[in-house]
């Protein structure tokens, strides 16, 4: 039997009924055994648990980071998608949180991105609902059509981001040379950027 996991799921379990404290001792008991048996993706699964647990308690948002972190680094070596994703989507909360608009803003894109390719609605509306906080426009890079168009559908009318195409038309106005450089990377980096609608 997968104990470390098992214990993964039931700190997530704790969380999901909003208790943190238990959530993250839970995940904690999991890191500890699955490290002790080489279990690598249980590992992870539990530092995503455990950041999840601490950025929802009351503890300090650099532990919450570093368990996060960690997370994305891990999953990302062993192939784990979703779990990766959501990392970046929690990550992307805790920065949105903090005030670090930026950072908030590229795990968030990163989330949103993969939730697309892997066709997981539920964590892309949490995703889109994070981003909207950053900003009302959602921009694609004008060579990514298909995107644009699953976007469009995806949100579709009356929601809090408005989806535009990177086009002359279309490109919102920007207040400075560096939001725009920051624009321009966004959209070479991920095939989107998030701004307030001008």
């Amino acid at each position: 039997m997968q104990h470390a996991i098992v214990l993964a799921l039931l700190g997530e379990a704790c969380l999901l009924a909003g208790r943190a404290d238990e959530g993250a001792a839970a995940a904690t008991r999991a890191l500890a055994l699955a490290q002790e048996r080489g279990q690598r993706g249980d590992a992870t699964a539990a530092l995503f648990v455990l950041a999840e647990a601490t950025a929802q308690g009351a503890r300090e948002s650099g532990d919450a980071e570093h368990h996060y972190l960690t997370a994305i680094a891990l999953s990302s070596e062993l192939g784990m998608r979703p779990l990766l994703a959501r990392a970046h989507l929690g990550i992307g909360r805790l920065y949105l949180r903090t005030g670090a608009r930026d950072q908030a803003e590229d795990h968030l894109l990163t989330a949103t991105r993969e939730f697309i390719v892997m066709d997981m609605p539920l964590w892309l509306r949490q995703a889109t609902a994070m981003l909207s906080e950053l900003g009302g426009r959602l921009i694609v890079d004008r060579g990514q059509p298909i995107l644009y168009d699953y976007l469009r559908r995806f949100l579709g009318q009356g929601e809090a981001i408005r989806v535009v195409l990177d086009t002359p038309a279309e490109r919102p106005h920007v207040d400075s040379e560096a939001h725009r450089q920051h624009v321009d990377l966004m959209l070479r980096s991920h095939g989107l950027s998030i701004t307030a609608i001008q």
